[in-house]
């Protein structure tokens, strides 16, 4: 938050503060405590950064990447391609999230100062287990 306390004088009407969490940002997997903790923090962050802002024409929003195709993932399941296939399958389209597709949701939340607050899924409709 320091940083943002630093920008916030700097930014003119009609900026955005985006956090970019997570579709765990809102609920809890097992052997995930710290990735967690972290995203559920940036909810919070973002909603007492719109409090903050009231009244500013600066607006907030949190995005929520479901399974997205970056080196990130690919890592963390050892690049295991059926790793990946099955990850992609736990959505309405059965593919993973392309990362242009976050990043033109993210610059569409910017654009959009009617989602003040909210907190914005790009995860082409995640299975819930």
């Amino acid at each position: 938050m320091y940083s943002t306390e630093r920008l916030l004088p700097l930014m003119p009407k009609g900026s955005s503060v985006l956090y970019v969490g997570s579709t765990l940002s809102e609920k809890a997997v097992a052997g995930a405590y710290s990735y967690i903790v972290s995203k559920h923090a940036q909810l919070g962050m973002m909603r007492a950064t719109c409090q903050d802002l009231m009244g500013r024409e600066i607006h907030t929003a949190l995005i929520c990447p479901g399974f997205t195709d970056t080196s990130m993932l690919r890592q963390h399941v050892g690049y295991d391609e059926g790793i990946l296939s099955s990850l992609g399958e736990m959505n309405s389209f059965g593919r993973l999230v392309a990362p242009g597709e976050i990043a033109d949701l993210i610059l569409w939340a910017h654009h959009h100062p009617v989602i003040n607050g909210s907190v914005m899924h790009g995860n082409l409709g995640q299975v819930e287990h």
